[in-house]
């Protein structure tokens, strides 16, 4: 915690309120996530209150999310030329903010990229703190948006000391010159031989804070002498008198995306776990976040003794920070685990930090790669995240075991993503479909720098059999905790006969409620491999890409009144209710628009507004919505002629939308035209949290445990995992790909197999997409 005194106040208002004169009317979008959190809100608030500005000129995003980011300013200048009415005009963030833009921004079709880029140009100003970005991400972000960052230097302690002029010389590689009243000092090492002008930079300003609070020593000791506040960053002044920043000066201290975190603390929390004998935490270079923080992990001898036994890890990456997150805040978490057998120490017993770096950077012992991912022949997987000795402690009986396939994806250099995912199995073919996509999962994300933690929890009549409920809380808990779950299959004849409270069926509704799931996502594709397979005539059939995006929540499903009673002749009744409210439509609407969007452009809103007033309401507000997506084709249609033109025509759709009810009858219409059902994916997406991922076949009881099931669709649900609930594209794409490249090799289960092709069962099919997903990487080597 900080003391700031009352000049400190009077210097920064002065500041911003002449860089907002000089803006004029703007309204400043602030990455919430990684800039000061607590400090700059404050601040920012007070600032408008004293100045008389409306609080909500400033925009924070609670979550940094590049794909909200890049959203947020193509709703500020949409592609038609207007301007919205809160329209971002200014947009600050830290470095890496900016590298993961780009990466965003490659990311996209061609058509987003120039509405993208559009929208960027049309801000007034982008800044960028922290440090200077590399001259090549400065450079290319130029070339996307038009924009020279305005690049400054500050910390928590004084806020902003040196910028480069917001008019004037922006000179990339530095953070500028001090602001009137700051001085600044290169503290350089007192060695005499030393004439590189490099030091520790050091700030006196009228905005620095008092002190440390409660911890006067730590104080003292951050400042010099004359009363200068050591940042702990290494700096030197170049020929024109800008100052560029060259790294932190202390190993000790990481700088990890604006964060600033000592590798100390991090050590003190990990050598609690039981597994730890020894520990070092340190920063490996980053492109992205600066420092990477990075744990060498010497494990106790019994946890040794216990993996060489096994051929295990002693402990995983995931499994530290699963124990390690009620202990530090998730940014201080290491992100790459290497375990070794000892530490090098110096002659005072001192583990030596100089010789940890040099074995994990230059790849002195090790081999170099970002992940591995091995399947051995008992079809065991596991990962080995990040750099490991030529002779792992986990692997020194390697005779012992018979790998089936190593996989070294040495080439990839992305950075490493983490993403919890509860897997749901259920019943029937349920466990061996997933099993098939867990594998999938993990190698494709491997290959893109995503690591995966992986929770499998009972539901459906496996939890009945287990708890006696279908959706036990300790499911639906992790379901919601994780970034994203994969259901199997649910149901079976064991538990047709129960009461409704306790069928499987009613733990997927549970499920969904409970994760706010609104919008079902449901394409029905024929592959070329397969249009032979289809009920449809091939001209008919060849060639149809739909897209079914269905309300989920609402409508006749759950209207009130709804229920049996007795008419006015006394006759018995059933009856439901359709109805739907503004924000319902809303919603769905706008997860349709995006999804055509994304795809060729062209929405159809299948409705009944010929009779039903809900359908003339549901067609008022599509409408109403389209004017947000002038580059979206809107068509309407009556349900009863969508159902028609399904069969008749289906190449004429793109995206559909439409309520509960019509949404549950034209996309199982839709997924025959494929020919099988175990080809088909879906997605049920909600506003905010994780999304369900499954596939649209049953639990196949009959088939179960024979090794006859078809995994493709649980596969395929798993790139629609990556492509819609967690943005990651590239991964998607492999998969998708990988499951193509299958399919031309001829390799058919028994539902889609057909004279000419091979037959093959469950497992060998998930091995097949494997192999093929192995190819990509070898291609591209």
């Amino acid at each position: 915690m900080f003391d700031f005194g009352a000049d400190f106040v009077q210097f920064w208002l002065n500041c911003r309120f002449k860089l907002w004169q000089k803006l004029g009317n703007t309204h400043p979008l602030i990455n919430f996530s990684i800039v000061y959190r607590y400090i700059i809100s404050i601040k920012l608030q007070l600032s408008c209150l004293l100045f008389r500005f409306p609080i909500d000129m400033v925009e924070f995003m609670p979550k940094f999310s590049v794909r909200g980011i890049w959203q947020r300013w193509r709703e500020s200048y949409p592609p038609n030329g207007s301007k919205a009415d809160d329209a971002i005009t200014v947009f600050t963030g830290v470095p890496t903010i900016y590298s993961r833009l780009i990466q965003g921004y490659g990311a996209m079709d061609s058509d987003q990229q120039a509405a993208s880029a559009s929208a960027a140009r049309q801000l007034r100003l982008m800044m960028s703190g922290s440090s200077a970005l590399p001259l090549p991400v400065m450079q290319e972000w130029e070339a996307i948006t038009g924009h020279r960052l305005l690049e400054r230097y500050g910390m928590t302690e004084f806020v902003m000391a040196i910028s480069n002029p917001l008019r004037g010389v922006r000179k990339a590689g530095t953070v500028g010159k001090p602001f009137p009243g700051v001085q600044v000092k290169i503290a350089e090492d007192q060695n005499e031989n030393d004439t590189t002008g490099v030091g520790e930079l050091c700030i006196r300003s009228p905005s620095m804070f008092k002190e440390y609070w409660k911890l006067p020593q730590v104080t003292e000791d951050s400042f010099t002498d004359d009363g200068f506040f050591r940042t702990g960053d290494a700096g030197k002044i170049d020929e024109d008198g800008y100052y560029v920043i060259l790294g932190r000066t202390s190993a000790d201290i990481m700088k990890v995306g604006g964060y600033k975190l000592s590798a100390l603390e991090i050590e003190s929390a990990l050598l609690e776990h039981p597994v730890v004998a020894e520990c070092c935490v340190l920063g490996l270079p980053d492109k992205t976040y600066g420092d990477a923080v990075c744990a060498i992990i010497v494990p106790e001898e019994a946890a040794k003794r216990k993996q060489e036994e096994s051929s295990k890890p002693a402990i995983s990456l995931e499994e530290l920070c699963e124990w390690a997150k009620d202990k530090l805040a998730p940014y201080k978490l290491p992100t790459r685990l290497f375990l070794w057998e000892s530490l090098p120490r110096n002659a005072m017993g001192k583990a030596c930090l100089g010789c940890c770096n040099a074995y994990s950077t230059e790849g002195h012992g090790l081999v170099r790669s970002t992940a591995r991912y091995i399947t051995w022949a008992n079809g065991r997987n596991f990962m080995i995240n990040a750099l490991h000795p030529i002779k792992p402690i986990f692997l020194l009986k390697p005779a012992s075991l018979r790998p089936s396939r190593i996989r070294c994806a040495a080439a990839t250099t992305k950075q490493s993503k983490r993403y919890s995912i509860t897997l749901l199995p259920g019943d029937g073919i349920g466990p061996e479909v997933i099993y098939v996509a867990k594998n999938v999962l993990n190698l494709a994300g491997s290959l893109e720098g995503i690591e995966f933690n992986f929770q499998e929890m009972p539901m459906g009549g496996s939890a009945l059999d287990l708890v006696g409920v279908p959706l036990p809380d300790e499911t639906l808990l992790a379901a919601k905790k994780s970034d994203a779950v994969l259901l199997g299959a649910i149901g079976g004849y064991k538990w047709d006969k129960n009461e409704k409270h306790l069928k499987p069926e009613t733990g997927l509704l549970q499920l969904r409620e409970g994760l706010e799931v609104f919008a079902n996502l449901r394409p029905a594709t024929v592959l070329p491999q397969l249009v032979d397979a289809s009920t449809l005539k091939k001209e008919v059939a060849e060639g149809v890409d739909v897209m079914v995006v269905r309300e989920l929540t609402g409508g006749i499903y759950f209207g009130k009144p709804r229920g049996f009673g007795t008419n006015e002749d006394g006759e018995e009744i059933g009856f439901n209710t359709e109805v739907y409210a503004t924000y319902e439509v809303d919603r769905i609407a706008r997860v349709a628009f995006e999804t055509a969007r994304k795809r060729h452009g062209k929405l159809c809103s299948v409705d009944k507004a010929n009779v039903l007033e809900a359908s003339m309401f549901w067609r008022k507000r599509v409408i109403a919505i389209a004017a947000e997506y002038p580059d979206v084709e809107l068509s309407h249609m009556y349900v009863d002629n969508a159902a028609m033109q399904l069969v008749r025509n289906p190449k004429q759709f793109d995206t559909i939308v439409t309520n509960n009810i019509f949404g549950d009858i034209l996309s199982d219409e839709a997924s025959m035209i494929t020919g099988s059902i175990g080809m088909l994916p879906s997605a049920s997406l909600g506003s905010s949290g994780p999304g369900l991922f499954e596939p649209i076949h049953g639990s196949a009881p009959d088939i179960a445990n024979q090794d006859k099931a078809n995994p493709l669709a649980t596969v395929l649900s798993a790139a629609m995992l990556l492509k819609y609930g967690l943005g990651e594209e590239n991964a998607a794409k492999r998969i998708e790909n990988a499951v193509l490249d299958t399919l031309n090799k001829g390799f058919r289960t028994g539902d889609i197999y057909s004279a000419g092709n091979k037959l093959v069962g469950c497992k060998e099919m998930g091995e097949e997409v494997l192999k093929s997903v192995d190819s990509q990487v070898a291609a591209a080597v």
